[in-house]
């Protein structure tokens, strides 16, 4: 509140009434000092009014403080505890053929290459073992041919103890809280379709005991080779009118978006 008045007397009064008529001492004038004088009730008064603001702006500090950092603490733990999801991507014979290695001259790989600007890209990678079986074996399983002695194609998973007593890699994700859904070829081709059938994947594409989609409606621009395929293969140039999704390689991916958009949190999927 302020006062204002052009008389001594005057402010005298109004400060008189606003202290509800405590006699006050008066002022010393300028240069003057009074030890003797003491504060009055309504000095009292605002001096409590003021240790009072003071003590509650003072809690409100330390209560806001301890909540930003209950809050932090907990946006922390959360980022600790989240689950990536996890994307697999198996390749046959890729090798070096890659832009970003740069293997091959006729290579052009311009969606690898931007994966890998993302990422980390190791360049002195090697297979477990030079065969389809015993390396992707090695691969799912994390254990070496020389100590589980697979290391030919002929060689059986479940048949060999210490692969099929190991815990493979979906099964590992599947424990940990993942949905697990794989399509295409990850194991060697009758280590999947005959005797893994689909462990440690909730969901599989084209099935749990066929790992890879049909080959036979699949155009190509030109005769196969002479002698022919020993099976229906998808190397070779594809007829024009073959798209990414006719394609075999492209139907696992397809089925891959989907299950995505399905479930947005803790998946792994392979193609």
């Amino acid at each position: 509140m302020w006062v204002i008045s052009s008389s001594q007397s005057h402010r005298q009064e109004l400060q008189s009434s606003l202290c509800q008529k405590v006699d006050i001492p008066t002022i010393p004038r300028s240069g003057e000092r009074d030890y003797d004088s003491k504060p009055s009730p309504c000095q009292h008064n605002q001096n409590a009014m003021k240790t009072m603001k003071q003590t509650t702006l003072l809690f409100l500090a330390v209560s806001l403080s301890c909540v930003i950092r209950t809050a932090g603490e907990a946006k922390a733990a959360d980022r600790q505890t989240a689950k990536p999801n996890v994307l697999f991507i198996a390749i046959d014979d890729l090798n070096d053929w890659t832009g970003m290695l740069k293997g091959n001259p006729q290579a052009r790989t311009p969606h690898l290459d931007r994966l890998a600007a993302r990422g980390m890209v190791f360049k002195n990678a090697h297979c477990a073992a030079p065969a389809c079986g015993p390396s992707r074996s090695a691969l799912m399983s994390g254990i070496r041919p020389s100590t589980s002695g697979n290391y030919i194609n002929k060689s059986s998973l479940i048949h060999n103890p210490i692969l099929n007593n190991s815990v493979l890699l979906p099964e590992f994700f599947q424990q940990n809280g993942y949905y697990v859904c794989g399509g295409g070829k990850l194991f060697h081709g009758y280590h999947f379709n005959e005797e893994v059938k689909g462990r440690g994947f909730d969901e599989y594409f084209p099935s749990k005991t066929q790992d890879l989609p049909s080959f036979e409606d699949l155009k190509f621009s030109s005769k196969l080779p002479l002698g022919g395929w020993a099976r229906q293969a998808d190397w070779g140039p594809c007829h024009p009118d073959v798209t990414v999704d006719d394609h075999p390689d492209g139907k696992p991916e397809l089925f891959t978006c989907q299950v995505k958009k399905q479930r947005n949190h803790r998946v792994i999927s392979s193609v």
